[in-house]
């Protein structure tokens, strides 16, 4: 029997992991849910997954909603689908989930460490900003890594890449935007595998360039390969 949970919830399915792609993952969000009365869109995909599905949100408690997270981790693990984090999506080859949480909210991210041990489930979290953020953030980060959760990159100011790009060069954005989000990931004692698009926003250029950086990148929505 399926739990019981509100109908009032999402209006968004999760994406495959790859779209065809093993280098190119693809991911829907859940901000906003609660408006749509189609929940069971996602309880449907979750009970049929047999590959990695991936959503992603931000800021827990405001856009991406706590009680969606609660119900997502729920619905996993009824369906007994393990929360994996992004650098094992290469050779997870069953159904399971693949939770995301983007930008700089460090504080809202760090409270969520009980939600996250009810369920034992591990988050991916993509920084950025990550010069912004003070001592107390930098702990949360590392300790949240020390939780098992994992930290990737999102560019240094999410900035709109296409935008950037037609300004700078690709060469410019890498130089600016990129590469410093991942060395400071480095300077900390992570390897970052998995790099996320900010507005996932993407194109073939700049996956190549990617791709020579890290394993993995993470586009969104309408931007995902088809």
């Amino acid at each position: 029997m399926r739990p019981v949970v509100c109908v009032a919830c999402l209006a968004l399915a999760g994406c495959a992991a790859t779209s065809g792609d093993p280098e190119v993952l693809c991911s829907e969000s859940l901000d906003f849910a609660g408006k749509d009365p189609n929940w069971f869109r996602l309880d449907d995909q979750l009970a049929s997954a047999t590959q990695p599905l991936l959503f992603h949100g931000h800021v827990p408690g405001e856009v991406l909603k706590i009680s969606t997270i609660e119900r997502v981790l729920l619905l996993a693990q009824h369906y007994r689908l393990p929360i994996i984090t992004y650098d094992e999506i290469a050779t997870t080859h069953r159904g399971a989930l693949a939770f995301a949480i983007d930008d700089n909210a460090i504080d809202d991210w760090y409270a969520l460490r009980p939600l996250l041990a009810a369920y034992n489930a591990r988050f991916t979290f993509f920084v950025s900003r990550w010069y912004e953020q003070g001592p107390q953030q930098i702990d949360e980060l590392m300790q949240l890594a020390a939780d098992g959760n994992e930290l990737e990159p999102h560019t240094v100011n999410h900035l709109h890449v296409l935008d950037y790009v037609a300004a700078h060069g690709l060469d410019g954005w890498l130089a600016d935007e990129v590469d410093p989000s991942i060395q400071v990931m480095k300077d900390h004692g992570l390897e970052p595998h998995v790099f996320a698009y900010p507005f996932g926003e993407r194109n073939d250029d700049l996956d190549r360039a990617m791709l020579e950086r890290v394993p993995a990148v993470r586009a969104t929505g309408s931007h995902c390969k088809r």
